[in-house]
């Protein structure tokens, strides 16, 4: 075991659904560098522990983000600690094109609102000229670069799959959670290395 502080930490998370134990006490721990992958049939909880990490679904027990306390059963909550996640079904806006997919996950807030609209107008555009190109940066890690400016709707599955991965890698998470991340795809769709 590493004597490092683990990136995620799960103890003894549980969930239930009324008297259906849906996650029974499990622990893990993801150290930084480290790969994890959870292994199961349908049904055995994988997602569902998932989400219970993410906070979307009630539970009991513990989760970890570098030694700090994440709260369990808020949405959102874990992702101020660096930690993103992608989803078995694509989750992404259909009306908006791949690079505002992309865009909406951009870590970096600097220069927005209505006074750096006015008053800091040429530092806000040189900042968004970098996050532009790092979300086509995104795509392209992907293969969709090609599709920046097409709506997500006009996307294949196993590209929305990929649009998905690229939002989330432009979010520059400390940990990426990804369920079933292959589903859907065949080796001619491949994200690049």
């Amino acid at each position: 075991m590493s004597t490092t502080v683990p990136l995620l930490e799960c103890k003894r998370i549980s969930v239930r659904f009324g008297g259906v134990v849906a996650v029974d006490e499990v622990s893990l721990e993801v150290h930084p560098g480290e790969v994890l992958g959870l292994v199961g049939p349908n049904g055995s909880g994988k997602t569902t522990l998932l989400n219970a990490v993410s906070g979307l679904v009630r539970a009991r027990g513990e989760v970890l983000v570098d030694g700090k306390r994440v709260a369990l059963g808020r949405p959102g909550a874990i992702v101020r600690h660096g930690v993103f996640r992608t989803y078995q079904t694509p989750q992404v806006d259909r009306e908006l094109t791949c690079l505002e997919n992309v865009l909406v996950a951009s870590p970096d807030r600097a220069h927005r609102g209505a006074s750096s609209a006015f008053m800091l107008r040429p530092r806000m555009w040189a900042h968004d000229r970098v996050r532009w190109r790092e979300a086509a940066a995104a795509l392209n890690r992907v293969g969709l670069v090609a599709k920046a400016n097409v709506p997500a709707a006009g996307l294949s599955y196993g590209e929305q799959r990929h649009l998905e991965i690229a939002r989330a890698l432009h979010a520059k998470p400390e940990l990426l959670l990804m369920d079933e991340p292959a589903a859907g795809l065949n080796s001619t769709c491949r994200p690049r290395a």
